[in-house]
């Protein structure tokens, strides 16, 4: 469940810095390390220095991540049809608006927090 965040981002690009997917997932980069590194173990992705920055790590889909999306984008859609069922579009749409507020609540908050600790 953890790879499919990752596996998503990928789809649609891969190439991306492991910094790129720790944030467009919202997970700490040392987890996001982690998990990439297994994935490498899986044979999923590959782990490469950027050639420009050398700090830096690009991530790469495999043949085996690139069949996954075939695989399991089907399962996705049946699972959010399931999950849908009895609910009207609108209320999707108001419950997803409150969602992303929320978030973006929790986001500012964060940030504040962030910058009253470095002014400390």
């Amino acid at each position: 469940m953890g790879y499919w965040y990752y596996l998503r981002i990928l789809w649609l690009g891969d190439g991306v810095s492991q910094k790129y997917l720790s944030d467009q997932t919202n997970v700490a980069e040392n987890t996001t390390a982690s998990i990439i590194s297994s994935m490498v173990q899986e044979g999923l992705v590959t782990r490469e220095r950027d050639k420009r920055d050398k700090r830096k790590f690009r991530i790469n889909l495999t043949e085996r991540g690139r069949e996954l999306e075939g695989e399991l984008l089907h399962y996705a859609a049946r699972i959010n049809e399931k999950a849908r069922q009895g609910i009207d579009d609108d209320e999707v749409i108001a419950c997803m608006s409150t969602l992303k507020r929320m978030s973006e609540n929790l986001e500012e908050e964060f940030k504040r927090m962030q910058e009253s600790k470095s002014l400390s």
